[in-house]
């Protein structure tokens, strides 16, 4: 998540993690999107869409990574 929002890394991490992340931040945006359009339309096929889109982006990032 701090990725996402663009906080910047501190000590060792700034240091060695250079990678941008850039696929990884549009695949939990995509999945974030489809996850908030389908609970506004309130569908019954809602999560067959997610589960589309996390076969497509894989699934949704860990809490782990906030």
């Amino acid at each position: 998540m701090s990725k996402l929002l663009n906080h910047v890394e501190r000590g060792i991490t700034a240091v060695y993690d250079r990678h941008s992340y850039d696929a990884e931040k549009r695949a939990a945006l995509d999945w974030w999107g489809v996850k908030l359009q389908a609970l506004l339309e309130h569908h019954e096929s809602s999560l067959l869409v997610l589960l589309a889109v996390a076969a497509v982006v894989g699934p949704p990032p860990a809490a782990a990574h906030e």
